[in-house]
């Protein structure tokens, strides 16, 4: 990700620098620097859609700016045109509102150029940056229309009826979504200050146009979409950050022409500046970065036993993580039946455990609930596509051989309730514990209140079994225990054992590395011997 961002942003500064004769360059250099920054500060939604867009977008708004405003001092490289207009198309496809923001972004430029710039003057065909970045929504679009005539109809009478009248499920008033919180509240206001700003300096700068309507436009797909989600927010909060920059830019580069003959070496002091902020920055992140591996270090978690090296703060899992980290195998399945992706699904992938249903995750269910409240002449339909989604959960867990499943206590298990899904389903599974709303239920082979164990009363059963007093039979019949939840604590056991007891050198790892190196050392010997023979 860090990659494709740097990818982006050289892109970017090439169209600046590329062109910097009649792009008032010095403008420019804010917004670049804040563009370089926006993947730094991002964590929770890191790698989403939005952030995706927002990051393969950029250069091609640069160059459709170039266009409108004929600022094209030399040909631009048609292969160049072609990629940024792929790469935009093809990021563009992740969401059909996406489109929005390229729209937005040429009425920005057309409201200050006067017409549009589609096509070469004397040519017929577009320019190549628009022909590419229609190319990835066809195909998109002649993929999806091949699609066999079921999924079709499952796709249009279906899914689209439920999504028309149960996305609202959890919406938000048009305030909360702007000022429920600081998160909200702050690109909202650095979007307020960059209209004013825009205001007074649009004609100062054609480009603020196409960057004040980017911010537009991210500020109504976030508001249209009724929901407060973080993800969302994300081109709003970027574009109004890039706006504020470029505003900034704007105001520098008019000081710049009017005292850049009255003071020598102007141009040196202001790069030399930017240079020690930046050089600060990136000293004060590399510092932070380094604390938080110390401190991952000494209180992180082992990301050994998810099958990588190294440590990681704990407070970037949630504790969902852990509980199915502690509770299942490599390769055991996890179902999580909640009506938010969130905290069941990232945690299930960070811990590496396969997804043991065809639903990811209960929302479903959600808006099967609010589409009925919404529309209830098509009650009957609803529910019906309700018990078949609830049927297909239970047969998923019961085919897959599900070793875990976490039921969100509101609003999922009240809707799972009326079809006695815990006991028709879940009668082999015991419950283990609540974690962030959610009820956790193993597989034991029978029911058993795994809640009355202390850990003590865990590690005594686990060390008389690898003592040799008991077998494993022995200790479940002893403390009434299923067998399966025994082999699952001894085996548990063992390994904490071994994680704790292991040295680097002799380990599985270790190991390995030891006979490579070995074997380049005999390579070595060989390689010398067969020297010796050839040698007259």
């Amino acid at each position: 990700m860090q990659c494709f961002h740097i990818f982006s942003t050289a892109l970017c500064a090439y169209f600046v620098f590329a062109f910097r004769r009649t792009l008032l360059a010095p403008a420019f250099v804010p917004m670049l620097f804040a563009f370089a920054l926006y993947s730094q500060g991002l964590i929770a939604d890191h790698g989403q859609r939005e952030h995706l867009f927002t990051l393969g977008f950029m250069p091609f708004f640069f160059l459709r700016g170039l266009r409108y405003l004929k600022q094209e001092e030399k040909e631009i490289d048609r292969r160049l045109a072609i990629l940024t207009g792929a790469l935009a198309g093809l990021l563009m496809s992740l969401k059909p509102h996406f489109a929005l923001i390229w729209l937005f972004a040429e009425l920005g430029f057309l409201s200050y150029a006067g017409k549009f710039s589609l096509r070469p003057a004397g040519r017929r065909l577009p320019y190549l940056e628009l022909l590419a970045l229609l190319v990835p929504p066809l195909v998109y679009l002649v993929c999806f229309f091949s699609l066999p005539k079921q999924a079709l109809r499952v796709f249009f009478d279906l899914a689209l009826t439920v999504y028309q009248y149960g996305s609202l499920w959890g919406a938000k008033s048009f305030m909360h979504s702007l000022c429920g919180t600081y998160y909200f509240t702050e690109p909202f206001n650095q979007f307020l200050v960059g209209a004013f700003f825009f205001v007074i300096l649009r004609r100062r700068n054609p480009w603020l146009s196409g960057a004040f309507m980017l911010a537009l436009a991210g500020l109504f797909n976030y508001l249209i979409g009724g929901h407060a989600w973080t993800y969302r927010l994300l081109p709003m909060a970027l574009y109004s950050q890039l706006l504020l920059a470029l505003e900034c830019g704007t105001v520098f580069n008019i000081v710049y022409e009017r005292f850049k003959e009255r003071v020598p070496g102007i141009a040196l002091l202001a790069a030399l500046g930017l240079f020690i902020y930046s050089f600060n920055y990136t000293g004060e992140y590399f510092t932070m970065n380094e604390r938080d591996y110390e401190v991952a270090k000494e209180e992180g978690f082992d990301l050994s036993k998810i099958g990588f090296s190294g440590f990681n703060p704990r407070v970037d899992f949630d504790d969902t993580f852990y509980t199915i980290v502690e509770n299942t195998g490599a390769h055991d399945t996890v179902v999580y039946m909640g009506s938010g992706i969130r905290p069941g699904y990232p945690a299930q992938l960070q811990a590496g455990r396969p997804p043991g249903s065809v639903f990811l995750y209960g929302y479903p269910l959600t808006m099967i609930s609010q589409a009925r409240l919404t529309k209830p002449s098509l009650s009957a339909v609803f529910d019906r596509l309700e018990a078949d989604t609830i049927e297909r959960f239970g047969k998923d867990i019961a085919k897959n051989k599900v070793n875990l499943v976490l039921v969100q206590e509101c609003p999922i298990a009240e809707l799972i309730k009326p079809y006695n899904f815990v006991d028709k389903y879940l009668s082999a599974y015991s419950r283990v514990c609540e974690v962030d709303g959610a009820q956790v239920y193993k597989f034991t082979g029978g029911k058993v209140d795994l809640t009355r164990y202390s850990t003590a009363a865990r590690r005594e059963i686990v060390l008389k079994v690898l003592s040799g007093v008991w077998s494993e039979e022995q200790a479940a019949s002893e403390k009434q225990v299923p067998l399966p939840v025994v082999k699952d604590w001894v085996k548990r056991g063992r390994k904490a054992l071994d994680d704790g007891l292991t040295d680097r050198v002799v380990d599985d790892k270790g190991a390995l590395l030891r006979k490579m190196e070995e074997l380049y050392r005999e390579n070595w010997r060989l390689n010398e011997e067969i020297g010796k023979l050839r040698a007259p």
